[in-house]
């Protein structure tokens, strides 16, 4: 099946991915660096000036890696598992079990990520201090890529939500009025002035005929859309918070075991059924779920792959990787354990007893009948 990300490695526990589109993005860097470097070095060949370009986007890739790590081993710290970090062309996200709950946390894991890069840059700065006088192609890369981090960290540190620095923002004004609703609409809004200052030096520098008129303009309806987002879906997951797994209806998944063939499996169910998950047995042991779209995906590439006709064993989700919740569980919970593991339905467990499972569909249909919200 084709993803959209690229599996890099573990660091520290932590999976590392990389979107497809970074590919490009790594590219152009590296030609335009190359490029750069050309008024600098003008003696160099072609081959001299792609390697040190090469070796700058090289860099700048590890300076957003250690942004993103920034963030997540300081969430570790205060006891909040990080699963993976993925790298795209705007920057990095770090996949966290759950939100800061305390306004210490959230300020010290959003500081956490800029504080990297400025650390980061600065010890670029000493080497390139260092190799000033005897490596002169090497102090001019050290140079670039400390002025890029600090950069970088600079303008993440800026009082605008979504931003790291309207996440401090915000928990500083959580902190003082002990509101999390209410910091997080100052920081919203703190982050749409910041959006509706970018876009009007965007128009100032369109206007004066200077070709950075469009970035401007474009990164300040970036941060617009963020600001009002990222404000809707805080306050969503604080409405959540008000409502438990008991309020719910639970769902019983048919049961289906786990020798069946993808074909025997598809035979009996894929009738123009809506996209439904069902109970993986071993006998009378749950062993896993597995849904019908992805015995509709995993069809497609096995037509497309020629590969033996898998089984359901080896299609489904293993039910260790689904995190147990209670019937108290508050539904804020839910969606973040489900987002963190990658699920659309989670086991409910009261005294050891497997009570029923609760989905996406469930969560969506009562906030939409309480709160007119989509999830």
């Amino acid at each position: 099946m084709f993803e959209s990300s690229i599996k890099l490695g573990t660091i520290m526990g932590i999976h590392v991915r990389l979107s497809r589109s970074w590919i490009l993005v790594f590219g152009v860097t590296a030609l335009l660096m190359s490029e750069y470097v050309r008024m600098e070095f003008p003696a160099w060949n072609p081959f001299q000036r792609y390697l040190w370009g090469l070796a700058a986007s090289l860099l700048f890739f590890f300076s957003v890696l250690l942004h993103e790590l920034g963030h997540s081993l300081a969430a570790r710290f205060f006891g909040i598992r990080a699963q993976s970090i993925t790298l795209h062309p705007f920057g990095g996200i770090a996949k966290l079990a759950r939100e800061a709950l305390t306004p210490v946390e959230e300020f010290w894991i959003a500081l956490s990520g800029p504080g990297v890069n400025l650390l980061f840059g600065g010890l670029l700065a000493v080497l390139g201090l260092l190799t000033a006088t005897t490596y002169k192609g090497v102090s001019f890369l050290m140079h670039e890529v400390s002025t890029i981090n600090f950069v970088f960290g600079a303008f993440n540190l800026l009082p605008g939500f979504p931003l790291d620095g309207g996440r401090t923002f915000r928990a500083l004004i959580w902190w003082l009025t002990k509101d999390y609703r209410k910091a997080t609409q100052y920081a919203a809004v703190s982050g749409q002035i910041l959006a509706a200052l970018f876009m009007m030096f965007g128009i100032f520098f369109v206007f004066e005929k200077q070709g950075l008129g469009f970035i401007w303009f474009v990164m300040g309806l970036y941060l617009l859309s963020a600001a009002r987002t990222g404000y809707e879906q805080a306050e969503l997951r604080e409405l959540l918070r008000t409502i438990t797994v008991n309020d719910l209806g639970w769902e019983e998944l048919p049961q289906v075991s786990k020798t069946l063939s993808l074909l025997e499996f598809l035979a009996q169910f894929d009738f123009g059924m809506r996209d439904r998950s069902f109970l993986v047995m071993d006998g009378q042991v749950i062993v896993g779920v597995v849904s019908l779209q992805e015995a509709r995906l995993a069809h497609e590439q096995n037509q497309l792959t020629g590969e033996p006709i898998p089984t359901l064993a080896d299609l489904m989700t293993p039910i260790e990787r689904f995190e147990r919740i209670s019937p108290q569980t508050d539904l804020g919970s839910v969606v973040e354990k489900m987002e963190y593991s990658e699920v659309s339905l989670l086991p409910v467990v009261a005294n050891n007893e497997f009570q029923g499972f609760v989905g996406r569909e469930a969560i969506t249909n009562i906030v939409r009948q309480r709160f007119g919200h989509e999830t």
